[in-house]
């Protein structure tokens, strides 16, 4: 496990030849493992503000989202040590995706079911969480609870979600908005 007094460094002040090393292990800079940490923080970054905005309007769901933060810097440890046998890396389990799959349901029971594409908006909250949802996109639980959070600050934040309407279609985006 990370242990909370791990001295974390912004550079080592050594040069890298275009090579990181993580623990005894030299890998290229051009290493996929390096766009997957990159995308894991990013998405935490996206759920932190996210959050913020939710905790401005008192919204309920924003322990969740700390917990979800949790989790990604689990998952960005357990990538970054993946190749070595390290006491850093993480261990999860199926109760991480239970967890998420309750919380849909949970957030899901209190919106008008979906039947059409929802373009991004609903507020600040509602439009981070749709950003973090499309930087996810490979991980569906968390992908499908940042969908309906998002949804769910909309309602509360009594804004009106725009659904997708093809061009072309006679209809303009007035005729296109839900009531959350």
């Amino acid at each position: 496990m990370f242990s909370s007094s791990h001295k974390i460094t912004g550079y080592t002040k050594e040069g890298d030849s275009g090579f990181s090393k993580i623990d005894d292990l030299l890998i290229s800079k051009d290493d996929q493992i390096f766009n997957a940490i990159g995308t894991t923080r990013e998405l935490s970054s996206y759920i932190g503000l996210a959050r913020e905005f939710a905790i401005d309007k008192e919204h309920p769901y924003t322990d969740k989202l700390t917990r979800i933060q949790t989790l990604l810097v689990d998952i960005a440890l357990s990538v970054t040590y993946f190749e070595c046998e390290s006491k850093n890396k993480q261990e999860f389990s199926e109760k991480n995706t239970k967890e998420i799959e309750e919380w849909i349901q949970e957030f899901s029971a209190n919106l008008v079911p979906r039947e059409r594409y929802i373009l991004p908006g609903g507020g600040k909250a509602a439009a981070s969480l749709h950003v973090a949802r499309n930087i996810c996109q490979r991980a569906e639980r968390l992908g499908d609870f940042l969908l309906t959070v998002a949804r769910f600050a909309a309602k509360i934040d009594k804004r009106t979600e725009s659904v997708y309407s093809p061009l072309g279609t006679g209809k303009n985006s007035e005729d296109t908005k839900i009531e959350s």
